[in-house]
């Protein structure tokens, strides 16, 4: 056989058995990977958001916190819910939210970070010390 038809023969196999390739899929992180990545962790009560140059800013009223700069109030950056979907940020709702990096990102598409109403199984383990303390130890 030449080069070509083995050319052409491997194009079409790994053509063909190449699987399907989404543009908006998250990767699934364990809730103890997400707790350590996390930066903050917080129940909070949008007050206002702002846009601002690097994004809109968010502030929270801090209802409950497990991790971060215990504090009132809580601002977040956030750049929108994005072309993958993700949700808005209403004044007066109430949300559980991983705030992550340097400038406190969130991200609603891929993200941990959810409306209240949605978020009950994260916040029973964020509750639990042995969640908590097994989440800083193993690494994954």
């Amino acid at each position: 056989m030449t080069f070509l038809p083995r050319f052409i023969l491997a194009f079409v196999i790994f053509t063909l058995s190449a699987s399907g390739v989404f543009a908006c899929t998250c990767a699934e992180n364990s809730a103890r990977s997400d707790f350590r990545r996390a930066k903050a962790i917080l129940i909070g009560k949008v007050v206002s958001n702002q846009d601002g140059s690097d994004g809109v800013k968010i502030t929270f009223k801090i209802e409950k916190q497990w991790k971060g700069h215990h504090q009132k109030e809580f601002t977040a950056l956030w750049d929108g819910p994005g072309p993958c979907g993700g949700f808005l940020f209403e004044n007066g709702r109430t949300y559980l939210v991983y705030a992550r990096g340097h400038k406190m990102w969130v991200d609603t598409g891929c993200d941990r970070t959810a409306k209240i109403e949605q978020a009950h199984d994260d916040i029973q383990k964020l509750n639990s010390a042995w969640f908590r303390f097994y989440a800083r130890l193993i690494p994954f």
